[in-house]
């Protein structure tokens, strides 16, 4: 009787040794949460020029805070409105530009 051959499997190709650096290590993977400091999100508009449509700004100033409740033109609620100063930072066209917040109350115990 006549033997049967040895089964042989395919080699797998080796990969060549990888180097090893010894510089920065990797970087953490990211947080998945917003940590305990962050409370809310909120969606802001850009303000912009309505003289030349500019985003560019100069820093705000004299900023006017007010304790007035309602809801925006989309439909969402706010405590406070803010008048912030500015001027275009590419035409030099004054603008106030107006920030409507949703504060949290602070409820004394």
């Amino acid at each position: 009787m006549a033997k049967k051959p040895p089964q042989t499997q395919p080699r797998k190709p080796q990969s060549p040794p990888v180097a090893q650096t010894t510089s920065t290590p990797a970087k953490p993977p990211a947080a998945k949460s917003r940590g305990p400091n962050v409370t809310e999100v909120v969606d802001v508009k850009v303000s912009h020029c309505r003289k030349c449509h500019s985003t560019e700004r100069t820093a705000y100033t004299n900023t006017v805070e007010r304790e007035i409740s309602g809801v925006t033109s989309d439909h969402r609620p706010y405590t406070h409105i803010l008048w912030r100063s500015t001027k275009c930072a590419a035409c030099g066209q004054a603008r106030k530009d107006r920030c409507f917040e949703n504060r949290k109350t602070e409820r004394s115990s």
